[in-house]
């Protein structure tokens, strides 16, 4: 959606109203999270392993919960304030720090897509925001995605304006949290800045080196949260939004799914190769192309992952967006419209769990992975 020279017209006209219902709307939904969805069931691992430092315990210990602790050791020394306090306290602040990290994401998005922050465009995106999917489910979650977007809209913003070793700082920083964000580091690497790679691996190396002396098995995040992650989060399955697990729930013979990722590895690669490395655009092209493959190539994704595509959807607001056409937009609505949560109900109703919304994700992606390759494409050729 590029900017309309009428709809701006309007927008400014009536600033205000905007600036109301915008905010209203984002007032609503969140108010709506924080005092009846205040679940945090994915904060609860973070939080026990962070008091089980405190009290001398292994952080990597599986306790009262199903799954390995999964988050890198550095990321327990700014967890162990929350450890200190009751479970329900720490929810409700961590909702406060994620939605505050969902807001300075979008903000910086939003100037890197050349957007005013005073724009009566700024309260609508983040409304708009406000009603996705991806984005309730990490509020309701307490995941630390808030966190993520936040690193990746100052990552790209500082990238674009070329303050380099700042943003691998920014960078590295999000892979101190939750290395999701592993595959930006392609950008750095194309654009040839050493100075923002080394930065942006040296953060999460350095605090999780400083992190180690209060682990009592700070190796097992190594030994025992690597292996489960790389194999898929077994135990997992009904959520894993990538080709593995949604080929798997259906029953597709291993081989299909290993053909469709080199498939989707060859197209991100060949997108990205025909993608041009300069201004916003490129930086948002590319990241967009890289996450998208690793959300499906992957062995683990799920469905509040494309939470970290709100830079490629601000994107419709610069000339030449990758946003143009039917195709981009189709799978922007599979992965962020709150109907999703229809087709989780719809998927339980016929005894299938999930599986509906995991496979509607993942063909999401596929639509988008789509529309950023034949855009890719079409500008090669126009050169």
């Amino acid at each position: 959606m590029r900017q309309n020279p009428v709809a701006m017209k309007f927008l400014e006209t009536h600033a205000r109203l905007a600036w109301t219902v915008g905010l209203g709307i984002c007032a609503i939904a969140a108010g709506y999270v924080f005092i009846f969805r205040p679940d945090g069931g994915d904060l609860y691992p973070n939080w026990r392993a962070a008091r089980a430092v405190l009290d001398g315990m292994p952080a990597y210990a599986q306790y009262d919960w199903p799954f390995p602790y999964l988050y890198p050791p550095g990321f327990l020394l700014p967890m162990l304030p929350l450890g200190r306090l009751d479970f329900h306290v720490a929810v409700r602040l961590f909702f406060v720090v994620n939605v505050a990290g969902i807001v300075i994401g979008t903000l910086c998005c939003l100037r890197l897509c050349r957007i005013s922050l005073r724009s009566p465009v700024t309260p609508l995106v983040l409304a708009a925001l406000s009603l996705t999917a991806p984005l309730l489910i990490t509020l309701i979650q307490g995941n630390v995605n808030g966190l993520l977007v936040a690193g990746e809209g100052a990552f790209l913003l500082l990238a674009s304006r070329n303050r380099w070793p700042a943003a691998g700082a920014a960078l590295g920083v999000t892979l101190l949290v939750k290395p999701l964000l592993l595959p930006l580091l392609i950008i750095p690497v194309l654009w040839r800045r050493l100075d923002a790679l080394l930065l942006a691996i040296a953060v999460p190396v350095v605090v999780s080196l400083v992190a180690f002396p209060f682990l009592s098995d700070g190796t097992a995040f190594f030994t025992r949260a690597v292996p489960y992650l790389l194999g898929g989060e077994r135990g997992n399955e009904l959520g894993n939004t990538t080709i593995a697990g949604v080929f798997a729930l259906v029953h597709a013979p291993a081989w299909l799914s290993l053909i469709a990722r080199l498939a989707v590895v060859a197209a991100a690669a060949i997108a990205v190769l025909r993608t041009p490395r300069s201004g916003e655009l490129g930086l948002v092209g590319v990241g967009s192309i890289a996450l998208v493959a690793a959300f499906m190539a992957f062995s683990f994704s799920s469905q509040y992952f494309a939470l970290l595509l709100l830079p490629l959807a601000v994107s419709a607001a610069l000339p030449g967006t990758w946003m143009a056409g039917v195709l981009a937009w189709t799978g922007m609505y599979l992965v962020n419209s709150p109907d999703l949560f229809l087709f989780y109900r719809l998927g339980r109703a016929f005894g299938v769990g999930p599986a509906l919304g995991t496979a509607r994700t993942l063909v999401g992606y596929a639509v988008i992975l789509s529309a950023l390759l034949l855009r890719a494409m079409r500008e090669q050729r126009s050169k």
